[in-house]
């Protein structure tokens, strides 16, 4: 491992899903060739850290002035590269430590949220030309999709700078004897499992799923799981699970902060994966389902990888007819290219770039 020091500063797990579980693969990955600590700015963490071979991490919580401070001075500790993840945007206070860290080392920046291009093209001039300098001070701009990738060339930021590479990391299927037993349980009750995932929050379109699977399949037994991570609006998910009661054929599950291995391999023993979200990044969970061979079926809000199969939140009954396409389907792998090498390219970049 090498003394060069990498500052990776996000949420890292728990909870678990989206930008956490990606930052805990980057930072094992990096950690056979990096000195590599973890900034988590989320705090939200109450359990115990367990020890994490070859990563410091570090939680800001609490005191929040004093560990800013104390982040600061990490951050501008020597050498090396600092690696800001961001969903939507950033505070001001995280802007302004990395701005600072730009004294004495390199700066990368990831944005992962699909909706931080429609948040940035309803800026006016004066946010947007704020952006544009504090993105001038980032070595290289990491985007996971397209629709990122243009608007920053709309903002003015440099194209030398902005990189593509989506955020799924490979990793290996455990097998886990528990979740085996319960997944078998519902195998058993059912011809089909249907499985979505995300924020338990309205956008991700849970409502659409279960309002299509009131049309099609009446004739079979389903089941529904929706593996819920770290946000939760409360009515919205009474209101799912009232409209999924109504429905004889379906079997309705709930899965909350599941552990990344658990997710993936529950999600290796459906048959459906949908991804109704009507903003979106480039989803890893759709990358894992097209690598397990489950049949994906994704909203056509953004740029989609090859093996999904489309459908359009506009027009009424467009997903119930993609389901009905996917009846009887067989599972056919879809392999994903893991991005872990392409990151580890782009860090030799930075680093070399004196």
């Amino acid at each position: 491992m090498s003394s060069y020091k990498v500052v990776i500063v996000g949420g890292y797990p728990p909870p678990f899903g989206g930008i956490t579980v990606h930052i805990q693969r980057l930072a094992s990955i990096l950690s056979q060739y990096y000195d590599v600590k973890v900034i988590d700015f989320y705090g939200k963490s109450t359990a115990a850290d367990t020890p994490r071979r070859g990563i410091e991490l570090i939680r800001i919580k609490g005191n929040m002035l004093g560990n800013l401070v104390y982040a600061i001075r990490e951050l501008c500790n020597g050498d090396g590269i600092v690696h800001l993840h961001i969903s939507a945007g950033s505070n001001l206070l995280r802007i302004l430590c990395f701005l600072s860290a730009r004294i004495s080392k390199k700066l990368m920046l990831t944005i992962h949220s699909g909706s931080f291009a429609a948040r940035l093209s309803g800026q006016g001039a004066l946010a947007r030309s704020f952006l544009r300098w504090m993105l001038q001070w980032f070595d290289r701009i990491i985007v996971v999709n397209p629709e990122q990738q243009q608007m920053l060339k709309s903002l003015g930021v440099l194209p030398s700078k902005v990189v593509i590479i989506p955020a799924y990391l490979k990793t290996a299927v455990e097998q886990l004897p528990s979740i085996a037993r319960r997944i078998g349980e519902i195998r058993s009750r059912n011809q089909v499992i249907v499985i979505s995932s995300g924020f338990g929050l309205p956008h991700y379109g849970y409502h659409v799923i279960i309002q299509a699977l009131s049309v099609v399949w009446q004739d079979k037994k389903v089941a529904l799981i929706l593996a819920l991570y770290n946000t939760y609006d409360r009515i919205y998910l009474d209101e799912l699970a009232s409209s999924a009661e109504k429905l004889r054929h379906l079997e309705y599950v709930v899965l909350k902060d599941s552990q990344p291995e658990e997710f993936n391999y529950i999600l290796g023993q459906c048959d459906t994966y949908i991804r109704a979200t009507t903003v979106d990044g480039d989803s890893v969970a759709v990358r894992e389902a097209l690598q397990h061979g489950v049949n994906v079926l994704c909203s056509d809000c953004v740029a989609r990888p090859e093996g999904t199969q489309l459908f359009s939140l506009a027009r009424g009954g467009s997903l119930s007819k993609a389901l009905e396409l996917t009846s009887g389907s067989k599972r056919q792998v879809s392999p994903q290219q893991d991005n872990a090498r392409k990151l580890l390219n782009t860090y030799a970049s930075v680093r070399g770039s004196d």
